[in-house]
């Protein structure tokens, strides 16, 4: 049987939800600023003539992998992507925070700026019930088909506790081993999950609503105590005076031979170590 080998840029392997190549849909991969770190970040987005869906695009590589295709054909390159949905709201988050804090934006110009290219304008461009989730985080006005939002923190907040308690719904529903179980480790957990899509500030402030406690990743430092493995101590008393003589329940434990060599008159012998020592200068 003759197999074809695919070289590791000629194609790639994904995983992704059914409805992405539906019949009518078309998707294509779009460079969008990443709602956390705010770096440029491949996401994916799949579209007909009545919605717009945006999904997240994660690469999972294992170092000694491939794939067999069709049983003939071999692709040397292990990596797979993974396309999950994403909550165009987390899109959304930074934008808002920058542009309409304190004022109200129309919607035509909130994402304008964005990537220079208005690519996330699209998600909300043919999708009312795209448009109607911003009330989860904005103050909205309206006249006729003019939509205006602000920033609303509050709300902000509470959409997020939302979306924490259902994840934690999601984890023990699915029986997922997440390591420690007891007290608030789902919560913390399934935070952790929705903090990789905001930022720090806004992360910390999740955690105060949640009345999540800090946890100190580091220990206190012990003031101005020098290294303890640079520190030389140097004894300054004579502990010999402490060491007890051998007993007579120690002696009934010694060999015929240690108990012989006991007897035996040392003096005027040398230590061993003292032939291991420098040797005396000569005058």
């Amino acid at each position: 049987m003759q197999e074809n080998i695919i070289s590791p840029n000629s194609s790639k392997i994904f995983v992704l939800p059914e409805k992405c190549m539906s019949d009518g849909r078309n998707c294509s991969i779009i460079t969008l600023l990443h709602p956390r770190t705010q770096e440029k970040t491949k996401f994916l987005i799949s579209s007909d003539e009545n919605k717009t869906e945006l999904f997240e695009l994660n690469q999972y590589t294992d170092d000694f992998s491939s794939w067999f295709i069709n049983e003939q054909t071999v692709k040397s390159d292990g990596t797979v992507y993974i396309v999950t949905p994403l909550d165009p709201l987390f899109m959304c988050l930074p934008a808002l925070c920058t542009n309409a804090r304190e004022k109200f934006v129309p919607l035509d110009q909130l994402f304008s700026t964005e990537n220079g290219e208005g690519v996330l304008s699209k998600v909300y461009e043919h999708s009312v019930a795209n448009v109607k989730q911003l009330d989860n985080i904005c103050d909205s006005k309206s006249c006729v088909d003019f939509f205006a939002y602000r920033y609303n923190e509050t709300k902000t907040l509470e959409w997020l506790k939302i979306k924490v308690e259902r994840t934690v719904d999601a984890l023990k529903s699915a029986d997922l081993f997440i390591g420690d179980t007891e007290g608030d480790a789902y919560t913390r957990y399934a935070y952790g999950l929705i903090c990789e899509n905001i930022n720090a500030d806004l992360a910390k402030k999740l955690a105060k609503h949640l009345k999540i406690p800090e946890r100190m990743e580091k220990r206190k430092s012990s003031g101005n105590q020098p290294n303890a493995k640079k520190v030389k101590t140097e004894a300054t008393e004579d502990y010999s005076k402490l060491v007890k003589s051998p007993t007579n329940s120690e002696n009934k434990n010694l060999t015929r031979a240690q108990k012989a060599l006991k007897k035996v008159d040392k003096s005027g012998m040398k230590n061993i170590s003292s032939f291991f020592g420098a040797k005396p200068k000569k005058k």
